[in-house]
């Protein structure tokens, strides 16, 4: 279908045979001008030529060249060499004829397989391969695998080889997946005595502990927990700081000596209480505060609210 070569403009050039014009890439222009494809320009052969195996070698048909391939052991790359053409090229117009070559050694080692699943389908009540992968369609590459023994990858081979498409990846219900979450947090909580996630606070405050104790106490990792809490928007109150520890032993002092935080007399003293007692009232929970409830069981209460106040 190329004609000689020449040079124009700097460019190597290529004459088309058929029209005579010259071209950097004859490929495009043949096959969009005379209908012919580059493998055929290439090999300079006439497309009528190879479309009939007839006219190269003597044979009547494609059927003729598959009888040939099977007497001779040969294969496309036989076939396309006494044709004159790609190998490509002429599997290519055979298959559009519906004919193809008998499996060659790859594919003698996929009928091996074929017969081992073949075997297995028929202890689990299948009627052949085809009738096994027609019932299990709605099985995932991973789910086959498993029915039938094998690892994923040969289950998704085995399948498109026979012309079966692996269902897409098949994603849990997210309702289902929330469901199971939240049952399996509430059986850890059970297990030592805690109803929710106000319980695992409350503990780590009782013992100044943090999500590391809590973690060890329900005997999961720390990581664990905190990604949980971190969903469930929990957070961990702070550790009581050191300025915090001098007014709680303040907070004792005072009340072994009134039996009551209400009648603090120190001005930081009394300062701390009223801002605790505000922070309390906005809901506010602190470790320091579940300190002074220890000391005092009415510290967050006002002077006029306190049940021992006497006017």
């Amino acid at each position: 279908m190329a004609g000689g070569d020449a040079k124009a403009d700097g460019h190597d050039k290529v004459q088309c045979a058929e029209c005579g014009r010259w071209f950097v890439s004859v490929a495009n222009h043949v096959w969009r001008a005379h209908g012919v494809t580059a493998d055929q320009a290439k090999h300079d052969l006439d497309q009528d030529a190879l479309v009939s195996p007839e006219a190269a070698v003597g044979w009547s048909s494609w059927q003729d060249v598959a009888d040939w391939a099977v007497a001779n052991d040969a294969g496309w790359l036989e076939i396309g060499a006494r044709l004159g053409a790609s190998w490509r090229m002429a599997r290519t117009n055979a298959k559009a004829e519906g004919v193809a070559l008998p499996r060659g050694g790859r594919d003698s080692r996929n009928d091996q397989f074929d017969q081992q699943i073949h075997a297995v389908g028929t202890t689990l009540g299948y009627h052949g391969v085809s009738d096994l992968l027609d019932r299990t369609r709605h099985l995932n590459d991973v789910e086959l695998a498993g029915l039938l023994g094998v690892k994923p990858e040969r289950a998704r081979t085995f399948r498109r080889r026979h012309g079966f498409d692996s269902p897409g990846r098949q994603y849990p219900d997210k309702g289902e997946v929330q469901a199971a979450v939240i049952a399996r947090w509430q059986a850890r909580f059970g297990a030592v005595g805690w109803t929710s996630w106000q319980d695992a606070i409350d503990w780590a405050q009782t013992c100044n502990g943090t999500w590391a104790e809590v973690a060890a106490h329900l005997g999961v990792s720390d990581t664990l927990v905190r990604q949980r809490a971190a969903k469930e928007c929990v957070i961990m109150p702070r550790k009581i700081t050191a300025h915090e520890a001098e007014l709680l032993e303040l907070a004792r002092t005072q009340v072994a000596e009134t039996s009551a935080l209400w009648q603090a007399r120190p001005q930081r003293l009394t300062s701390w209480l009223s801002r605790q007692r505000a922070r309390y009232a906005n809901g506010v929970r602190t470790r320091a505060m579940v300190e002074l409830s220890r000391i005092d069981p009415t510290w967050h209460l006002g002077i006029r609210e306190h049940p021992t106040h006497v006017i």
